[in-house]
């Protein structure tokens, strides 16, 4: 005992030196430094708590087996150390930024593997239900609507770490509350990074939109290529027989399926599908605002041209 005629014992098998501070609250310190006393490290306890404090400007490194592992810098920065003692692990306290496996970090969260692949995991626990989340909370205020987060993908090799796509987190309105929707944007050579698409809060995609109209909504403003319109569905398949090749589109509702079908080698196919809950199947062909022009009949298979009601295999009105 230092200061103390009772020092506090620990058991039997434990020998202890005790260092006790001299009146009241005063602190019991230990300190041990270099020869020409330029590093100098003391261990205290003070009323509040019990501190390892490097007194000089220099950092303090912990260490196994003769090799360091730890170190606090004087600055505050912490980094955890390999055993060929590169830094994997770097906390800037200056900037608050945590590198893993970058000892500069640019980002609040930075990470690097060195290797060809860097993976960032969350998990759940594997041995009961559970869920992993990953939150990302951004703020915007009433009056305003402003992107509250993104994931970025950058290139590196690029002149100033530039962004090659992005989706996006936008606050949708001007509410406090208002709905939220995602943007997906991409950057093509030699231009800006743009949206291609945008679903909104209400569930609506738009392609080339970023306010549509219905469920799916493609907007181009561009000149198009005939061959292929704006939506192209194309079946690879090239066996021939059973409907392998087929390609369609069914529109279906409470009453049945209708479809647009490129039929196998029989060429196109357009008309009713399947029937429902009583659906007819009729066919109409409408133009101008809405008129119908010809119709056929789903369940005789008569064709009116200017007739909704024709009476015959082909029924004809009018000039």
């Amino acid at each position: 005992g230092i200061g103390t005629t009772s020092p506090t014992s620990y058991g039997s098998a434990a020998r202890t030196l005790e260092v006790r501070g001299n009146t009241g609250t005063g602190s019991g310190l230990i300190r041990v430094s270099n020869a020409n006393n330029s590093v100098g490290t003391s261990l205290y306890s003070s009323a509040s708590a019990g501190t390892l404090n490097v007194q000089t400007n220099h950092p303090l490194t912990f260490a196994t087996n003769n090799s360091e592992r730890m170190r606090i810098h004087s600055n505050g920065d912490i980094a955890f150390r390999t055993a060929s003692q590169v830094e994997n692990f770097h906390f800037d306290s200056s900037e608050t930024r945590l590198g893993i496996g970058n000892a500069t970090p640019d980002y609040t969260l930075d990470l690097n593997s060195g290797g060809s692949t860097t993976t960032a995991r969350v998990s759940g626990v594997t041995n009961a239900a559970s869920q992993a989340i990953l939150r990302m909370t951004g703020y915007s205020v009433a009056g305003t609507q402003a992107d509250i987060g993104a994931i970025n993908f950058t290139n590196a090799a690029d002149t100033g770490d530039a962004i090659v796509s992005s989706i996006t987190a936008q606050k949708e309105g001007t509410l406090a509350t208002a709905a939220g929707e995602l943007q997906f944007k991409t950057k093509p050579y030699n231009s800006s990074l743009a949206t291609r698409m945008t679903i909104q809060g209400d569930g609506k995609v738009g392609i080339g939109t970023a306010s549509p109209d219905t469920k799916t909504h493609i907007s181009h403003t561009t000149r198009i290529n005939d061959a292929y319109g704006l939506l192209l569905v194309e079946n690879t398949n090239t066996t021939s027989g059973n409907s392998a090749t087929n390609s369609g589109i069914n529109v279906k509702n409470y009453h049945g399926t209708s479809q647009f079908m490129q039929w196998e080698d029989n060429g196109l196919r357009i008309g009713s599908r399947i029937t429902t809950n009583n659906g007819a199947g009729n066919v109409y062909f409408t133009g101008g605002s809405d008129s119908v022009k010809m119709f056929i009949n789903g369940s005789n298979g008569n064709v009116g041209i200017g007739t909704t009601s024709p009476s015959f295999k082909l029924d004809v009105t009018g000039d």
